[in-house]
Order: C-alpha cells, then structure tokens, then sequence
C-alpha cells in the first residue's frame, strides 16, 4: 500500500544556474513587498525612534467613574425584554385582503380605471395640502404682531382676568362663531345724522328760508294731489259697480232666450245627426297617396339643400360676424357701466323691508312771522326720538311700521224663519187695528 501523506521536496541542486528556478521565493518577494510598503507610508518603522510611533494619553474619561462598571450602565434591563422580538417565534399570517383580491379579479380596462381614479384622488389631496400651506405662510406673513400691545398706564388691575378663568376655552378649544358675509357690512351708505336744512336755523338768511318754505309747499301739493287721485278712483269705482249690476241683469234675460234657442236646436240635430256621412268619390287612391309622399320627400330635400347652401355661403361673412361681435360686446359693457352706476346709487336709496311703504318725516319750519332772531325766544320744533327712529328706517335697519289694518269680519247671513215671521204678521195686524 502507498502511504497518503505528505509529499516529501524534490533534492535539487542548487550549485548550478539550472537550479535557481525551482527555488522558491515567497519569503524573499513578502519582505519586499513591505519594505516598499513601509516606504510609500512615511518610512521603515524600524528607523523610526519611540516618540514618533507612541503617545501618552493624559485626558480623563469622563464616561466611567471610580467603583461603577461600563458594561452594567449600557446593560438591557430584563423587565423591557418581553418588548423585544423573539426570534423563536414565527410572524402571524394575516392573509391577503380582500380589496386586493377583488382587484386582482377585475377585467384589466376596470382595474387600470380603479388605479386611475385612486390616483387623481390622491393627487387632490396633495393639491388640497399644498393650497393650505400656501394659505398658512400668507397668512404667517401677512399677520398682525401679537407681541407688540399698548400698555395702558391707568388701567385698574382688578378688571383684569384671574388665572385659570380662560381654563375651559383652553381645553375644549371653542372656536369663534363665524357672522355672516354681510355682517360688517352697513346696509345703507346713508350718513347717521344728517346737516339740517340751513333754512331752518334760529337767524337764517332770507333765501334758505325762502327754499325751505319752497321745498314744504312742493310736499304738500304732492300730498294733496294723491288724495284727488284717490277720491277719483273711488268715484269711478261706484260708476263701475252700478254698471255691472245693470249688465248682469241685461245678462240674465240673454241667458233666458238663448236657452230656449238651445233646446230647440238641440232637436235639430238630433233628427239631422252630427256628422256628415262620407262619399266613397272623396277617398283618396292609392296612387295619390304615393304622388304626395315623393312631393314631401322633395320639398323636404329641397330645404335641406338650400340651408346648407347658407350654411357653406356663411364662410364669406366672417367680417359681418367680427363686427357683430364688436358691437356686442360694446353694448354688454355700456350695460355694465350703467349696472354699476345703479348699484351705487341703490346704496343711499330706502328698500321696502316690510308691508309699508317708507315715507319721510314732516319738515320742521318755523314760518316768517314765527321766527325770532334769538335763542331765547325760539320755539323748539320737532322730536328727537321721532328723527331717531325715521333715521333707522331710512337706513334700512328696521322695517317702516305698517298702519292700522281694519280686521276683516266673518259675514253672517241672516234669515228670518217662517214662523217667527208669521207671529210678527200677526201682531202688525193686531196693532192696526
């Protein structure tokens, strides 16, 4: 049997120049492999002398203190193992959902619909969170400094809030109620209170006195003509009535002889009967019925040919239709302007908020002969209270108070019975005689 171990060198001779090949040269090629090495890196380590290749650390570690063992601070308390995972135990199946299942069943073009939609959902509620941060830096920019107040230097300290007064609105964060649009919003651009008439002062000039005096006369005479207008249309109102009692009693006997000239041609047509009996010659053939079908068919082609024509002619006006253009939008912005010149006059105008109608309070004047040229002997005119609450009509705040309706009563129908009637005949009779 050959032994298996290991095999034993080749005897070489090394006297002669053939042999130098078989030479090995490992340990010779290391050594100076690591003698450039050490060249290329700051020289050969045995040059160099101790102070060069070590150090003496005199720092203090601040880590570590006397009698305290680094390994026992870093240590895991056990208590916290049972949080760690166990490697022992295996992970819980869930199972795949069933969204993803239902998904997967879908036809492709309702699944690529599916993906699609949850991808513009997504993209809004990007979009949604982009907007609002814009929002909250435009905001942050634009907000008033809180930090910045005026110190009030004689304010009482007692009217001051305690602390934890403002507990509740902390803790369930109560947000303000939101006031409507027009909330600050005045509802008429009418002045408060108003610069009197300067004919109304206690020493005015002739003339302002004069245009005061003018200005009452013209509301007077406006009054009075409405009251002729109403007394007019009452009059006129009897005429009416009179002459439809007259026309429904002339109505009346009409009613009477045209029933009597129904019933009798009631009877006619009863023997006569109601509709004409057909002819046989009157029928149309087949052959006419065909002939105004094609004349239908024809006249009906013959539209479509000519709209069309109008249609393919409309190419040649583009320059009609570009100058119709232009006129209307001229006229959709004279419109415009004179839409907003309404709206700031509707502004200053009284709306009817109410049943009544808005009217103006009476003028106070003081005629030539009332006037007396000082303030003591001036008669005061007018109300305060009066001009107050005419102020906030005129302002649209509160409604003009309607008058005094009359309540419409039930109309009872009154009869008299027969007997009663025929007892109080009797005693007519009695007192007669």
């Amino acid at each position: 049997m050959k032994s298996t171990g290991r095999p034993k060198p080749k005897k070489i001779s090394k006297h002669k120049k053939k042999g130098w090949k078989t030479i090995d040269s490992t340990a010779l090629e290391d050594f100076l492999d690591e003698r450039s090495f050490e060249e290329r890196t700051g020289g050969t380590i045995s040059d160099k002398s101790n102070s060069e290749l070590f150090f003496i650390d005199k720092q203090v570690d601040l880590t570590t203190t006397d009698g305290e063992k680094p390994n026992r601070r870093n240590k895991k308390l056990r208590c916290f193992s049972i949080l760690e995972p166990d490697p022992r135990i295996k992970a819980v199946n869930l199972g795949k959902s069933s969204k993803s299942q239902n998904i997967k069943r879908l036809h492709p073009d309702m699944k690529k619909r599916k993906i699609d939609k949850e991808e513009k959902l997504f993209e809004a509620e990007l979009n949604k969170f982009h907007t609002r941060n814009l929002r909250q830096r435009k905001y942050r920019k634009n907000a008033p400094n809180l930090l910045v107040k005026d110190y009030d230097l004689w304010k009482d300290l007692s009217d001051t809030p305690k602390e934890g007064e403002d507990h509740i609105l902390d803790v369930t964060i109560t947000k303000p109620v939101k006031p409507p649009k027009n909330h600050y919003k005045k509802p008429s651009a009418v002045p408060a209170v108003t610069d009197p008439h300067p004919g109304m002062s206690y020493n005015p000039t002739y003339g302002d006195h004069q245009n005061l005096l003018g200005k009452a006369l013209r509301v007077e005479l406006k009054k009075k003509k409405d009251e002729e207008k109403i007394q007019k249309e009452t009059v006129l109102k009897k005429i009416e009535v009179e002459e439809k009692v007259k026309n429904k009693e002339v109505k009346k006997d009409k009613d009477e002889t045209s029933e009597e000239d129904e019933e009798m041609s009631d009877e006619d047509l009863m023997s006569t009967g109601l509709n004409p009996a057909v002819r046989r010659e009157d029928k149309k053939s087949y052959k006419q019925k065909q002939h105004d079908w094609k004349v239908k068919i024809r006249a009906r082609q013959k539209n479509a040919l000519k709209s069309r024509r109008i249609r393919e002619s409309e190419v040649y006006r583009i320059k009609t239709f570009n100058k119709e253009f232009k006129e209307k939008e001229q006229i959709t912005k004279k419109r415009m302007k004179k839409k907003q010149r309404l709206e700031k006059r509707e502004v200053f105008k009284t709306k009817r908020l109410g049943h009544a109608k808005f009217e103006d309070a009476d003028i106070d004047l003081q005629l030539g002969k009332e006037l007396s040229g000082s303030l003591r002997k001036l008669k005061p005119e007018g109300n305060i209270m009066s001009d107050r609450y005419k102020s906030y009509q005129k302002r649209n705040i509160i409604p003009a108070p309607a008058g005094i309706q009359k309540r419409k009563l039930a109309h009872v129908k009154f009869y008299e019975k027969r007997g009663h009637r025929e007892i109080s005949e009797q005693d007519a009779a009695k007192n007669k005689k």
